[in-house]
């Protein structure tokens, strides 16, 4: 017969429930303390990397392989190819910076998916890998830093980016700073401020552009025009304005470019013959010296018909030359002069500066690329509440 008393201490030996939850759940949450700390412990180590470093983006391996085919995968640099093995969910970032006309490639990887076949750094959970060992004197730049540049939970990728490593010369505008920024649904959202400059349709052209008409240095105007080798034409002198570039590629296997520069207003015959005149429509008179001395001069060409320049094309180093109302074409296809740009719904609420086709897209990869077969979509860029957006059609 067990006496009640034992009875008691016997059940007395199993701890209460509720402690023992209580017990349990504390456990769980140090266990769990202690490994998110072990993480970010582990992430948390800072790298040198180049200082003129242009682009850093962060991606998943799944994410990567959603959106490339294999066949693409395989035109990115080596680099980036062995950071984007597998189909993980662990963020990896891709960076690239230019050095002596060269692109250069590198990423951070888990270091358990480091490859031996590229120079590694590794420090405590994370890996550099790079395809040549990177300049000694850089920037610190930690792995766990790409976690600030998600703004939204259901982005693709996100990035920080310095345009002026992108660009060279007067293109490197020194106002341009560095931003960051994240994809999802088809459009790029960035936290630079940015607003454009006109209420303009674009052109449906390779490369469409409004210029901001209330510059008054007009220095964007100056570094396209300089780019596009018509910064020597006489526009000034002309009180001409262009408020809009559009530029067409032509085929390929041929070689140059038709532009398209538009103007606020029609183009007078006074400015119409500054500018012909100035690129070779001259006429020829003779004019005779003080000491009875014939000599030939050039002058511009004088008319009082309205439209005799109006369909006027001259040919010059700059290719055919035409005037058509509110806008001078170089080139041998006008037909794109007249087509304006209708934009797509999912990028309606968006302010569009400038517009660069699938065609201009895959010329720009091809910095990035072993060749020009990662095709992009047409891309609007503008403006977004004051932000600047990148949209793909």
């Amino acid at each position: 017969m067990v006496s009640t008393d034992s009875t008691i201490m016997s059940v007395g030996r199993f701890p209460n429930p509720r402690r023992l939850g209580w017990i349990m759940a504390a456990t769980a949450v140090l266990l769990t303390c202690g490994i998110l700390l072990a993480l970010w412990l582990g992430f948390r180590p800072l790298f040198s990397i180049p200082p003129n470093t242009a682009l850093l983006l962060s991606v998943t391996p799944r994410v990567a392989h959603q959106g490339l085919s294999s066949e693409q995968l395989q035109k990115l640099p080596r680099v980036w190819q062995a950071a984007l093995q597998g189909k993980s969910c662990w963020p990896v970032v891709l960076g690239a910076y230019h050095q002596t006309d060269q692109w250069y490639f590198f990423s951070f990887v888990p270091r358990w998916n480091a490859d031996e076949s590229f120079t590694r750094d590794r420090r405590g959970l994370v890996a550099l890998m790079s395809e040549r060992v990177l300049p000694q004197q850089g920037r610190a730049f930690g792995y766990l830093e790409q976690s600030s540049w998600w703004s939204d939970a259901g982005a693709a990728f996100s990035f920080w980016m310095d345009p002026r490593e992108f660009l060279s010369g007067k293109m490197a505008h020194k106002n341009l700073q560095p931003f960051e920024g994240y994809y999802k649904q088809r459009v790029i959202y960035t936290d630079a401020i940015f607003e454009a400059s006109s209420s303009r349709s674009l052109k449906l052209a390779d490369i469409s552009i409004h210029l901001p008409e209330s510059d008054s240095n007009r220095s964007l105007a100056s570094i396209l025009l300089d780019s596009l080798g018509l910064s020597d034409l006489p526009f000034n002198s002309a009180n001409l304005n262009p408020v809009q570039l559009s530029v067409v590629y032509n085929e390929p296997g041929q070689s140059g470019m038709d532009v398209v520069m538009s103007f606020g207003e029609a183009i007078k015959q006074e400015q119409a013959r500054q500018v012909f005149g100035f690129l070779g429509l001259t006429q020829q008179r003779v004019v005779k010296l003080e000491d009875g001395t014939l000599v030939r001069e050039k002058i511009l060409p004088v008319s009082t018909d309205p439209a005799f320049y109006k369909g006027q094309k001259i040919t010059t180093d700059h290719g055919p030359v035409e005037i058509i109302g509110s806008e001078i074409i170089f080139g041998k296809n006008k037909n794109h002069a007249e087509n304006s740009l209708i934009s797509a719904n999912f990028c309606q609420d968006i302010k569009p500066q400038a517009r660069f086709s699938n065609k201009a897209m895959s010329l720009f990869l091809s910095n990035f690329a072993t060749s020009s077969e990662i095709l992009l979509p047409a891309v609007q860029i503008g403006s977004l509440n004051k932000k600047l957006v990148f949209c793909f059609e």
